[in-house]
């Protein structure tokens, strides 16, 4: 799905960058479902039309785009760290 240049990058983003980037994703939820918004227009020309398709896209790209680059890039980061094994270090000799 991704390219290797930003598997790599992503791989050595610290927990708290992750953290980070589902808030930034989790924001517009709240904001959804906290605020109540209604919407209603009468679109009579081109341009107000092209306005509020690009509203809505912009609104798509928020709620559903970003937080699916958060879960992506989470699942990136958690393969690559049981890859490595810096998850959970393994034991030593003595099964410590």
């Amino acid at each position: 799905m991704l390219r290797a240049p930003a598997r790599a990058r992503i791989t050595t983003w610290s927990i708290a960058r992750i953290v980070v980037l589902f808030l930034i994703a989790g924001v517009p939820w709240l904001v959804v479902w906290l605020a109540p918004i209604n919407v209603s227009v009468n679109i009579h020309t081109v341009p107000v039309l092209i306005g509020w398709l690009a509203l809505a896209l912009l609104a798509f790209g928020v709620l559903v785009l970003l937080p699916l680059a958060a879960l992506l890039a989470a699942g990136v980061w958690s393969a690559a760290r049981r890859r490595d094994g810096s998850a959970m270090p393994q034991n030593d000799e003595h099964g410590v």
